[in-house]
Protein backbone atom coordinates (compact mmCIF):
# COMPACT_ATOMS: atom_id res chain seq x y z
CA UNK A 1 0.00 0.00 0.00
CA UNK A 2 2.87 2.34 0.85
CA UNK A 3 4.57 1.43 -2.44
CA UNK A 4 1.38 2.27 -4.34
CA UNK A 5 1.22 5.66 -2.64
CA UNK A 6 4.85 6.40 -3.53
CA UNK A 7 4.27 5.43 -7.18
CA UNK A 8 1.11 7.56 -7.31
CA UNK A 9 2.99 10.52 -5.81
CA UNK A 10 5.85 10.13 -8.32
CA UNK A 11 3.39 10.06 -11.24
CA UNK A 12 1.73 13.24 -9.98
CA UNK A 13 5.11 14.99 -9.71
CA UNK A 14 5.97 13.93 -13.28
CA UNK A 15 2.61 15.23 -14.47
CA UNK A 16 3.24 18.60 -12.73
CA UNK A 17 6.68 18.85 -14.36
CA UNK A 18 5.24 17.92 -17.80
CA UNK A 19 2.72 20.73 -17.35
CA UNK A 20 5.73 22.99 -16.54
CA UNK A 21 4.22 24.04 -13.23
CA UNK A 22 7.75 24.31 -11.78
CA UNK A 23 8.34 27.22 -14.17
CA UNK A 24 5.56 29.37 -12.74
CA UNK A 25 7.17 32.30 -10.85
CA UNK A 26 5.62 31.66 -7.41
CA UNK A 27 6.28 27.90 -7.51
CA UNK A 28 9.84 28.44 -8.81
CA UNK A 29 10.49 30.89 -5.96
CA UNK A 30 9.19 28.43 -3.34
CA UNK A 31 11.26 25.57 -4.80
CA UNK A 32 14.35 27.78 -4.63
CA UNK A 33 13.63 28.60 -0.94
CA UNK A 34 13.32 24.90 -0.09
CA UNK A 35 16.56 24.17 -1.95
CA UNK A 36 18.37 26.90 0.03
CA UNK A 37 17.07 25.56 3.36
CA UNK A 38 18.10 22.00 2.54
CA UNK A 39 21.59 23.15 1.49
CA UNK A 40 22.03 25.27 4.63
CA UNK A 41 20.94 22.38 6.83
CA UNK A 42 23.36 20.01 5.07
CA UNK A 43 26.25 22.48 5.43
CA UNK A 44 25.51 23.06 9.13
CA UNK A 45 25.35 19.30 9.76
CA UNK A 46 28.65 18.73 7.90
CA UNK A 47 30.42 21.49 9.84
CA UNK A 48 29.08 20.18 13.14
CA UNK A 49 30.37 16.70 12.34
CA UNK A 50 33.81 18.10 11.49
CA UNK A 51 34.01 20.51 14.44
CA UNK A 52 35.99 19.52 17.48
CA UNK A 53 36.31 20.97 20.94
CA UNK A 54 39.31 20.04 23.03
CA UNK A 55 39.20 19.13 26.71
CA UNK A 56 41.33 22.21 27.39
CA UNK A 57 38.78 24.48 25.69
CA UNK A 58 35.97 23.07 27.84
CA UNK A 59 38.04 23.50 31.02
CA UNK A 60 39.07 27.03 30.04
CA UNK A 61 35.45 28.01 29.43
CA UNK A 62 34.37 26.55 32.79
CA UNK A 63 37.18 28.32 34.66
CA UNK A 64 36.45 31.60 32.91
CA UNK A 65 32.74 31.60 33.69
CA UNK A 66 32.59 29.42 36.83
CA UNK A 67 30.80 32.15 38.81
CA UNK A 68 27.81 31.68 36.53
CA UNK A 69 27.65 27.94 37.22
CA UNK A 70 26.44 28.11 40.79
CA UNK A 71 23.25 26.59 42.07
CA UNK A 72 21.78 29.28 44.28
CA UNK A 73 20.60 28.81 47.83
CA UNK A 74 16.99 27.66 47.81
CA UNK A 75 14.21 26.96 50.27
CA UNK A 76 10.98 24.96 50.15
CA UNK A 77 8.15 26.44 52.19
CA UNK A 78 4.52 26.02 53.11
CA UNK A 79 2.38 29.11 53.46
CA UNK A 80 -0.85 30.24 55.02
CA UNK A 81 -2.38 33.49 53.79
CA UNK A 82 -5.12 35.30 55.72
CA UNK A 83 -6.92 38.59 55.25
CA UNK A 84 -6.50 39.77 58.86
CA UNK A 85 -3.38 40.14 61.02
CA UNK A 86 -5.19 38.88 64.13
CA UNK A 87 -6.23 35.71 62.30
CA UNK A 88 -2.64 35.11 61.11
CA UNK A 89 -1.32 35.56 64.66
CA UNK A 90 -3.92 33.14 66.05
CA UNK A 91 -3.07 30.50 63.40
CA UNK A 92 0.65 30.90 64.14
CA UNK A 93 0.05 30.38 67.87
CA UNK A 94 -1.99 27.24 67.10
CA UNK A 95 0.75 25.88 64.82
CA UNK A 96 3.47 26.56 67.38
CA UNK A 97 1.44 24.60 69.94
CA UNK A 98 1.76 21.57 67.66
CA UNK A 99 -1.23 21.60 65.32
CA UNK A 100 -0.16 20.44 61.84
CA UNK A 101 0.72 23.45 59.66
CA UNK A 102 -0.34 21.65 56.48
CA UNK A 103 -3.76 20.90 57.92
CA UNK A 104 -4.16 24.51 59.06
CA UNK A 105 -3.25 25.66 55.54
CA UNK A 106 -5.89 23.41 53.99
CA UNK A 107 -8.53 24.67 56.44
CA UNK A 108 -7.68 28.36 56.85
CA UNK A 109 -5.48 29.68 54.03
CA UNK A 110 -6.74 31.77 51.13
CA UNK A 111 -3.41 31.52 49.31
CA UNK A 112 -1.72 29.37 46.70
CA UNK A 113 -0.99 25.76 47.58
CA UNK A 114 -4.02 25.45 49.87
CA UNK A 115 -5.02 21.96 48.56
CA UNK A 116 -1.40 20.80 49.02
CA UNK A 117 -1.30 21.93 52.64
CA UNK A 118 0.23 25.28 51.74
CA UNK A 119 3.21 23.72 49.91
CA UNK A 120 4.31 26.34 47.38
CA UNK A 121 7.53 24.62 46.36
CA UNK A 122 11.10 25.77 46.01
CA UNK A 123 12.09 29.43 46.00
CA UNK A 124 15.33 31.28 45.27
CA UNK A 125 16.34 34.86 45.87
CA UNK A 126 15.19 37.24 43.12
CA UNK A 127 18.77 38.41 42.53
CA UNK A 128 19.95 34.81 41.98
CA UNK A 129 17.18 34.19 39.47
CA UNK A 130 18.14 37.34 37.54
CA UNK A 131 21.83 36.38 37.62
CA UNK A 132 21.15 32.89 36.23
CA UNK A 133 19.14 34.42 33.42
CA UNK A 134 21.82 37.01 32.61
CA UNK A 135 24.92 34.79 32.91
CA UNK A 136 23.72 31.35 31.86
CA UNK A 137 20.85 32.46 29.66
CA UNK A 138 18.49 30.09 31.45
CA UNK A 139 15.49 30.69 33.64
CA UNK A 140 15.50 28.94 36.99
CA UNK A 141 12.41 26.85 37.62
CA UNK A 142 12.15 27.96 41.23
CA UNK A 143 9.85 30.81 42.22
CA UNK A 144 10.74 33.99 44.09
CA UNK A 145 9.09 35.64 47.09
CA UNK A 146 7.71 39.13 47.17
CA UNK A 147 10.27 41.63 48.46
CA UNK A 148 9.26 41.73 52.16
CA UNK A 149 8.98 37.95 52.50
CA UNK A 150 12.33 36.98 50.94
CA UNK A 151 14.61 37.93 53.87
CA UNK A 152 12.20 36.32 56.33
CA UNK A 153 12.10 33.04 54.42
CA UNK A 154 15.87 32.76 54.06
CA UNK A 155 16.42 33.53 57.77
CA UNK A 156 14.21 30.65 58.99
CA UNK A 157 15.52 27.30 60.14
CA UNK A 158 13.89 24.01 59.12
CA UNK A 159 10.54 23.58 60.87
CA UNK A 160 10.41 27.20 62.01
CA UNK A 161 7.29 29.32 61.38
CA UNK A 162 7.58 33.00 60.54
CA UNK A 163 5.68 35.87 62.09
CA UNK A 164 2.96 37.29 59.81
CA UNK A 165 4.27 39.36 56.90
CA UNK A 166 2.00 41.73 55.00
CA UNK A 167 1.94 40.91 51.30
CA UNK A 168 -0.06 41.30 48.12
CA UNK A 169 -2.96 39.05 49.18
CA UNK A 170 -3.02 39.61 52.94
CA UNK A 171 -0.87 38.31 55.78
CA UNK A 172 1.58 35.49 55.09
CA UNK A 173 2.84 32.86 57.49
CA UNK A 174 5.50 30.54 56.14
CA UNK A 175 7.03 27.37 57.51
CA UNK A 176 10.45 26.32 56.24
CA UNK A 177 10.34 22.70 55.10
CA UNK A 178 13.77 22.34 53.50
CA UNK A 179 16.86 24.45 52.92
CA UNK A 180 19.59 23.80 50.35
CA UNK A 181 22.68 26.00 50.54
CA UNK A 182 24.27 27.44 47.41
CA UNK A 183 26.80 25.19 45.72
CA UNK A 184 29.20 25.34 42.81
CA UNK A 185 28.34 22.98 39.93
CA UNK A 186 31.36 20.88 39.05
CA UNK A 187 33.05 20.67 35.68
CA UNK A 188 32.11 16.98 35.55
CA UNK A 189 28.41 17.80 35.98
CA UNK A 190 28.53 20.41 33.24
CA UNK A 191 30.95 18.70 30.85
CA UNK A 192 28.46 17.53 28.19
CA UNK A 193 26.47 20.78 28.30
CA UNK A 194 29.61 22.92 27.90
CA UNK A 195 31.14 20.69 25.24
CA UNK A 196 27.97 20.75 23.12
CA UNK A 197 27.54 24.48 23.66
CA UNK A 198 31.05 25.18 22.40
CA UNK A 199 30.46 22.98 19.35
CA UNK A 200 27.52 25.03 18.22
Amino acid sequence: MLLEELIKEELLVQEAEAARLDRQPEIARRLEEVKRLVLLEALTRREAEQATVTNEEVEEYYNRFHEGFKEPERVRVRQIVTTALTEAEAIRATAIQGVDFAQLARERSIGAGKPEGGDVGWHVRAADKELASAVEGRALEEKTFFEQLEPVAFALEAGQISHPVRGPDGYYLIKLEEHQPARQKTLTELWDQLHDGLLF
